[in-house]
């Protein structure tokens, strides 16, 4: 197969009701694209029947974790591409994402625009607050608040060169190692001010185990933030952050009556 504009893969169990929908965003994409799917061997002939047209991969004898299986698709993929994303199973992109091709240009930097965050019933719950400044975004980091969503993240070929591959220690926070692996190599992230995919909040899903996103956020912020920052700093940043994303918080709260993320997933 000749080279594609996007590399898409998706990390799956086989047993996502939502997978119909993730598979139909991607003809939003603009361009040639490769999907690879990455799952167990038992579900193997499920997916193929589900997805005809994505190359379905089997992680193997062993479950290898969700990053394990990206990094799986990552190294088997066997094509040349320009961009490279990864969406679980459970999101999907958005009819914007048609509209970024012009605005991807430069290679070497992390690219990101605005998340919609959506029920079980794709039901729009609130916009994920985010940062559009590149010089913020490496303070925001500092102060452990990331300003940006995995399934909304674009990686070229030349910053994927630098990073590699996912940490496959991880099982939750695999996407946010990389995130701080990035900021430490000194790879920018810039913002593109268009609605790239929805991420959906169900009680299923692995970012509904706050405990263990705790204590693996708490490993990858102490492995890549060498010096500790001072309360008064965490303090400043963080309020800057609700002041720029004011609006998403008043739409998440009058709209749902519910203050914090982890209300959603119950």
């Amino acid at each position: 197969m000749k080279g594609v504009d996007w590399l898409v893969i998706t990390p799956t169990t086989g047993q996502s009701p939502f997978f119909e929908k993730t598979l139909e965003s991607l003809n939003f994409l603009p361009g040639r694209k490769k999907h690879i799917i990455v799952c167990p061997q038992s579900v193997l002939n499920k997916m193929q029947a589900l997805a005809p047209t994505s190359e379905v991969i089997s992680e193997g004898s062993k479950k290898c974790g969700m990053y394990g299986a990206i990094n799986i698709g990552f190294e088997k993929a066997l094509v040349d591409y320009k961009y490279l994303c990864y969406i679980n199973d459970d999101d999907f992109y958005l009819s914007s994402i048609s509209k970024i091709s012009d605005r991807i240009i430069d290679g070497n930097a992390i690219f990101y625009g605005n998340t919609k965050i959506v029920d079980k019933d794709n039901n729009f719950l609130y916009p994920y607050p985010t940062s559009c400044s590149v010089k913020l975004n490496k303070l925001f980091l500092e102060a452990r608040i990331v300003p940006f969503m995995q399934c909304s993240m674009i990686f070229p070929k030349t910053v994927m060169n630098k990073l590699k591959r996912f940490d496959s220690g991880y099982q939750y926070c695999g996407d946010l190692a990389l995130i701080l692996k990035a900021m430490s190599i000194g790879i920018p992230f810039k913002y593109i001010n268009e609605d790239i995919a929805a991420f959906r909040v169900h009680e299923k899903q692995l970012s509904a185990s706050f405990g263990h996103m705790e204590m693996e956020s708490n490993k990858a912020f102490n492995l890549y933030l060498t010096h500790k920052r001072s309360n008064i700093f965490n303090i400043t940043m963080k309020s800057i952050f609700i002041v720029i994303n004011l609006k998403s918080y008043i739409i998440r709260i009058a709209k749902n009556k519910k203050i914090f993320t982890k209300d959603f997933y119950i």
